[in-house]
């Protein structure tokens, strides 16, 4: 039971990811999207999604947290659609 309307298109690109480096790791930060449907945004560290959150922010603190630069944020809508991962990335 979906309690929003079923679509097959998935949220905008997030826009304005910027990194800078924390005491604990790797900050990251990004304009919400504005899409109604909006449910959550999977984060990724050099192609490997690392994690999830609701909000606009999120704090690599991981192991790996300083191998690389490259980091995405997609967004996923409430019926489980997301872009595919390297359209946009971000570095330092």
């Amino acid at each position: 039971l979906y309690t929003t309307r079923y679509d097959d298109e998935p949220p905008a690109p997030v826009k304005g990811l910027k990194v800078v480096k924390v005491e604990d790791g790797r900050r990251l930060v990004w304009e919400a999207n504005t899409e109604p449907d909006l449910c959550y945004y999977r984060i990724f560290h050099n192609g490997i999604r690392i994690g999830s959150t609701i909000t606009t922010e999120f704090v690599d603190s991981g192991p790996d947290r300083y191998k690389g630069e490259q980091y995405e944020v997609i967004a996923v809508d409430q019926s489980g659609n997301a872009r595919k991962p390297g359209r946009q990335a971000a570095s330092q």
